[in-house]
Protein backbone atom coordinates (compact mmCIF):
# COMPACT_ATOMS: atom_id res chain seq x y z
CA UNK A 1 0.00 0.00 0.00
CA UNK A 2 1.36 3.80 -1.12
CA UNK A 3 1.74 6.29 1.41
CA UNK A 4 -0.34 9.42 1.35
CA UNK A 5 2.24 11.20 -0.22
CA UNK A 6 3.23 8.94 -3.03
CA UNK A 7 -0.22 8.52 -3.64
CA UNK A 8 -0.51 12.55 -4.04
CA UNK A 9 2.72 12.11 -6.44
CA UNK A 10 1.65 9.80 -8.36
CA UNK A 11 -1.68 10.99 -9.10
CA UNK A 12 -0.38 14.58 -9.85
CA UNK A 13 1.98 12.59 -12.22
CA UNK A 14 -0.83 11.36 -14.05
CA UNK A 15 -2.36 14.69 -14.29
CA UNK A 16 0.45 16.32 -15.93
CA UNK A 17 2.38 13.73 -18.11
CA UNK A 18 -0.43 10.78 -18.17
CA UNK A 19 2.00 8.59 -16.14
CA UNK A 20 0.18 5.10 -14.98
CA UNK A 21 1.79 4.38 -12.15
CA UNK A 22 -0.69 5.29 -9.74
CA UNK A 23 -3.77 3.48 -11.46
CA UNK A 24 -3.31 0.43 -9.56
CA UNK A 25 -4.03 1.99 -6.67
CA UNK A 26 -7.34 2.95 -8.13
CA UNK A 27 -10.37 1.24 -7.86
CA UNK A 28 -13.18 1.06 -10.66
CA UNK A 29 -16.32 2.55 -9.80
CA UNK A 30 -19.62 2.14 -10.78
CA UNK A 31 -19.69 4.14 -13.85
CA UNK A 32 -16.72 4.73 -14.48
CA UNK A 33 -13.10 2.46 -14.66
CA UNK A 34 -10.67 3.14 -12.82
CA UNK A 35 -8.48 4.94 -16.14
CA UNK A 36 -11.87 6.56 -16.42
CA UNK A 37 -11.76 7.96 -12.79
CA UNK A 38 -8.47 9.23 -13.09
CA UNK A 39 -9.23 11.36 -16.10
CA UNK A 40 -12.08 13.53 -14.35
CA UNK A 41 -9.20 14.66 -12.75
CA UNK A 42 -6.78 15.28 -15.86
CA UNK A 43 -9.16 16.44 -17.75
CA UNK A 44 -10.63 18.81 -15.20
CA UNK A 45 -6.92 20.28 -14.45
CA UNK A 46 -5.97 20.82 -18.13
CA UNK A 47 -9.90 23.02 -18.68
CA UNK A 48 -9.15 24.73 -15.74
CA UNK A 49 -5.47 25.74 -17.42
CA UNK A 50 -7.52 26.58 -20.38
CA UNK A 51 -10.08 28.56 -18.40
CA UNK A 52 -7.06 30.75 -16.98
CA UNK A 53 -5.21 31.50 -20.94
CA UNK A 54 -8.92 32.86 -22.21
CA UNK A 55 -9.34 35.02 -19.35
CA UNK A 56 -5.83 36.61 -19.98
CA UNK A 57 -6.05 36.33 -23.56
CA UNK A 58 -10.10 36.75 -24.31
CA UNK A 59 -9.16 38.75 -28.04
CA UNK A 60 -6.77 36.23 -28.96
CA UNK A 61 -9.64 33.55 -28.32
CA UNK A 62 -11.78 35.45 -30.57
CA UNK A 63 -9.10 36.05 -33.31
CA UNK A 64 -8.15 32.65 -33.16
CA UNK A 65 -11.39 31.07 -32.97
CA UNK A 66 -12.74 28.43 -30.33
CA UNK A 67 -11.19 25.49 -32.59
CA UNK A 68 -7.60 26.96 -32.87
CA UNK A 69 -7.55 28.60 -29.73
CA UNK A 70 -8.20 24.89 -27.94
CA UNK A 71 -5.37 23.69 -29.61
CA UNK A 72 -2.97 26.67 -29.32
CA UNK A 73 -4.01 26.22 -25.16
CA UNK A 74 -3.81 22.61 -25.11
CA UNK A 75 -0.35 22.83 -27.36
CA UNK A 76 0.94 25.33 -24.77
CA UNK A 77 -0.15 23.22 -21.79
CA UNK A 78 2.55 20.52 -22.64
CA UNK A 79 4.97 22.36 -23.83
CA UNK A 80 4.79 24.66 -20.60
CA UNK A 81 3.71 22.68 -18.18
CA UNK A 82 1.93 25.44 -14.93
CA UNK A 83 5.02 25.50 -12.05
CA UNK A 84 3.46 29.17 -10.76
CA UNK A 85 2.07 28.61 -7.30
CA UNK A 86 0.16 31.61 -8.27
CA UNK A 87 -2.11 30.95 -11.70
CA UNK A 88 -1.86 34.21 -12.99
CA UNK A 89 1.52 33.86 -14.29
CA UNK A 90 0.60 30.44 -16.07
CA UNK A 91 0.32 32.50 -19.19
CA UNK A 92 3.75 33.96 -19.02
CA UNK A 93 5.10 32.07 -22.24
CA UNK A 94 2.37 32.35 -24.65
CA UNK A 95 3.92 34.92 -26.66
CA UNK A 96 7.09 33.48 -27.09
CA UNK A 97 5.57 29.91 -27.56
CA UNK A 98 3.19 31.14 -30.19
CA UNK A 99 6.46 32.81 -31.98
CA UNK A 100 8.23 29.83 -31.96
CA UNK A 101 6.13 26.35 -32.61
CA UNK A 102 6.06 25.60 -35.81
CA UNK A 103 2.63 24.96 -35.23
CA UNK A 104 1.46 28.63 -35.05
CA UNK A 105 4.53 30.20 -35.78
CA UNK A 106 3.26 31.25 -39.53
CA UNK A 107 0.39 33.03 -38.12
CA UNK A 108 2.14 35.74 -36.60
CA UNK A 109 -0.59 37.45 -35.84
CA UNK A 110 -1.62 34.87 -32.76
CA UNK A 111 2.12 35.89 -30.91
CA UNK A 112 1.28 39.83 -31.43
CA UNK A 113 -1.73 39.73 -30.15
CA UNK A 114 -1.02 37.18 -27.11
CA UNK A 115 2.41 40.19 -26.68
CA UNK A 116 -0.35 43.04 -26.73
CA UNK A 117 -2.44 41.44 -24.25
CA UNK A 118 0.04 40.45 -21.86
CA UNK A 119 1.68 43.45 -22.18
CA UNK A 120 -1.61 45.03 -20.53
CA UNK A 121 -1.82 42.08 -17.79
CA UNK A 122 1.48 43.84 -16.90
CA UNK A 123 0.50 47.06 -16.82
CA UNK A 124 -1.78 46.52 -14.90
CA UNK A 125 -0.48 44.48 -12.36
CA UNK A 126 2.20 47.20 -11.55
CA UNK A 127 2.42 48.58 -8.78
CA UNK A 128 0.78 52.13 -7.56
CA UNK A 129 3.61 54.22 -8.69
CA UNK A 130 3.14 58.35 -8.08
CA UNK A 131 2.36 60.29 -10.89
CA UNK A 132 4.78 63.38 -11.27
CA UNK A 133 2.63 66.51 -10.90
CA UNK A 134 3.68 69.43 -13.35
CA UNK A 135 4.03 72.11 -10.67
CA UNK A 136 7.17 69.65 -9.61
CA UNK A 137 8.76 70.34 -13.02
CA UNK A 138 8.07 73.85 -12.83
CA UNK A 139 10.09 74.40 -9.82
CA UNK A 140 12.93 72.24 -10.79
CA UNK A 141 16.69 74.21 -10.90
CA UNK A 142 17.71 75.78 -14.07
CA UNK A 143 20.97 74.12 -13.31
CA UNK A 144 19.66 70.88 -12.65
CA UNK A 145 18.23 70.27 -16.65
CA UNK A 146 21.55 69.38 -17.79
CA UNK A 147 21.40 66.02 -15.53
CA UNK A 148 17.49 65.75 -14.15
CA UNK A 149 16.30 61.86 -14.61
CA UNK A 150 13.00 60.95 -14.80
CA UNK A 151 11.42 57.75 -13.07
CA UNK A 152 9.02 56.08 -15.66
CA UNK A 153 5.85 54.67 -13.76
CA UNK A 154 6.33 50.79 -13.73
CA UNK A 155 3.21 50.44 -15.67
CA UNK A 156 5.22 51.45 -19.38
CA UNK A 157 5.30 48.46 -21.20
CA UNK A 158 6.54 48.68 -25.01
CA UNK A 159 5.50 46.38 -27.90
CA UNK A 160 6.38 45.87 -31.52
CA UNK A 161 3.50 45.59 -33.31
CA UNK A 162 3.45 45.10 -37.45
CA UNK A 163 -0.73 44.09 -36.77
CA UNK A 164 -3.90 45.68 -36.51
CA UNK A 165 -4.23 43.91 -33.09
CA UNK A 166 -5.16 47.16 -30.67
CA UNK A 167 -7.85 47.75 -32.86
CA UNK A 168 -9.34 44.49 -33.08
CA UNK A 169 -8.98 43.89 -29.22
CA UNK A 170 -10.62 47.25 -28.76
CA UNK A 171 -13.03 46.31 -30.70
CA UNK A 172 -13.86 42.50 -28.88
CA UNK A 173 -13.73 44.72 -25.57
CA UNK A 174 -16.37 46.33 -26.66
CA UNK A 175 -18.22 43.89 -27.91
CA UNK A 176 -18.22 45.22 -31.63
CA UNK A 177 -17.48 43.33 -34.77
CA UNK A 178 -13.90 43.40 -34.88
CA UNK A 179 -11.81 44.62 -37.95
CA UNK A 180 -10.33 41.82 -40.22
CA UNK A 181 -6.48 41.30 -39.26
CA UNK A 182 -4.16 43.53 -41.51
CA UNK A 183 -0.50 43.46 -41.49
CA UNK A 184 1.41 47.32 -41.98
CA UNK A 185 4.98 46.42 -44.16
CA UNK A 186 6.90 47.38 -41.39
CA UNK A 187 5.84 47.16 -37.25
CA UNK A 188 5.78 50.42 -34.87
CA UNK A 189 6.39 50.86 -31.05
CA UNK A 190 3.17 51.06 -29.08
CA UNK A 191 3.24 51.43 -25.55
CA UNK A 192 0.99 50.54 -22.96
CA UNK A 193 0.45 51.97 -19.21
CA UNK A 194 -2.14 51.85 -16.39
CA UNK A 195 -3.54 54.78 -14.33
CA UNK A 196 -5.54 54.26 -11.54
CA UNK A 197 -7.45 51.64 -13.01
CA UNK A 198 -7.71 52.09 -16.80
CA UNK A 199 -5.35 50.85 -19.09
CA UNK A 200 -4.01 52.97 -22.12
CA UNK A 201 -2.12 52.36 -24.79
CA UNK A 202 -1.00 54.48 -28.08
CA UNK A 203 1.31 54.14 -30.87
CA UNK A 204 4.97 55.81 -30.93
CA UNK A 205 6.66 57.79 -33.44
CA UNK A 206 9.98 56.93 -34.06
CA UNK A 207 11.58 59.82 -32.16
CA UNK A 208 9.62 59.41 -29.12
CA UNK A 209 10.17 55.24 -28.68
CA UNK A 210 13.67 56.47 -29.17
CA UNK A 211 13.41 59.16 -26.13
CA UNK A 212 11.63 56.75 -23.88
CA UNK A 213 13.88 53.77 -24.59
CA UNK A 214 16.54 55.81 -23.38
CA UNK A 215 14.37 57.02 -20.27
CA UNK A 216 14.19 53.26 -19.37
CA UNK A 217 18.00 52.42 -19.87
CA UNK A 218 18.44 55.42 -17.47
CA UNK A 219 19.02 58.28 -19.68
CA UNK A 220 18.99 61.87 -18.36
CA UNK A 221 17.06 65.04 -20.37
CA UNK A 222 20.21 65.53 -21.62
CA UNK A 223 20.48 62.50 -23.41
CA UNK A 224 16.90 62.33 -24.71
CA UNK A 225 17.97 65.78 -26.17
CA UNK A 226 20.78 64.27 -27.80
CA UNK A 227 18.82 61.76 -29.37
CA UNK A 228 16.33 63.64 -30.65
CA UNK A 229 18.85 65.29 -32.64
CA UNK A 230 18.85 62.27 -35.09
CA UNK A 231 15.39 63.82 -35.96
CA UNK A 232 15.24 67.41 -35.61
CA UNK A 233 17.00 70.53 -36.18
CA UNK A 234 19.51 71.02 -33.43
CA UNK A 235 17.23 74.43 -32.38
CA UNK A 236 13.82 72.66 -32.37
CA UNK A 237 15.39 69.75 -29.58
CA UNK A 238 14.77 71.77 -26.44
CA UNK A 239 11.35 72.53 -26.85
CA UNK A 240 10.16 68.62 -28.79
CA UNK A 241 11.87 67.27 -25.09
CA UNK A 242 10.02 69.73 -23.23
CA UNK A 243 6.59 68.86 -25.54
CA UNK A 244 7.26 65.19 -24.96
CA UNK A 245 7.99 65.42 -21.18
CA UNK A 246 4.76 67.24 -20.49
CA UNK A 247 2.52 64.62 -22.40
CA UNK A 248 4.21 62.08 -20.71
CA UNK A 249 3.50 64.40 -17.23
CA UNK A 250 -0.30 64.51 -18.23
CA UNK A 251 -0.83 61.14 -19.72
CA UNK A 252 0.56 59.90 -16.05
CA UNK A 253 4.09 58.12 -17.57
CA UNK A 254 5.86 60.18 -15.02
CA UNK A 255 6.28 59.15 -11.79
CA UNK A 256 9.40 60.56 -10.04
CA UNK A 257 12.32 62.92 -10.71
CA UNK A 258 16.19 63.25 -9.55
CA UNK A 259 18.97 65.66 -10.11
CA UNK A 260 22.14 65.73 -8.96
CA UNK A 261 22.01 69.01 -7.71
CA UNK A 262 20.02 67.98 -4.71
CA UNK A 263 20.48 64.32 -5.03
CA UNK A 264 17.11 64.12 -4.02
CA UNK A 265 14.26 61.73 -5.02
CA UNK A 266 11.22 64.33 -5.68
CA UNK A 267 7.93 62.32 -5.45
CA UNK A 268 4.18 63.61 -4.81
Amino acid sequence: MSTYATLQKQLQNYVLSGERDVLSEVMDGPRLDALGRLDVYATGYQLRLIEILDADYPALHVLAGDDLFDQLARAYIAAHPSVFPNARWFGLHLPQFLAGDAAFSAQTVLAEMARFEWAMNLAFDCTDDPILDIAELASLPGEAWSTVDFQLHSSMQRVELAWNVPAFWQAVTRAEDPPIPAQSPNAAAWMVWRRELTIYFRSLETDEAAALEALQGGGNFARICEILCDWHEPGQVPTTAMALLKRWIDEGLISGLRHQVSARLHLR
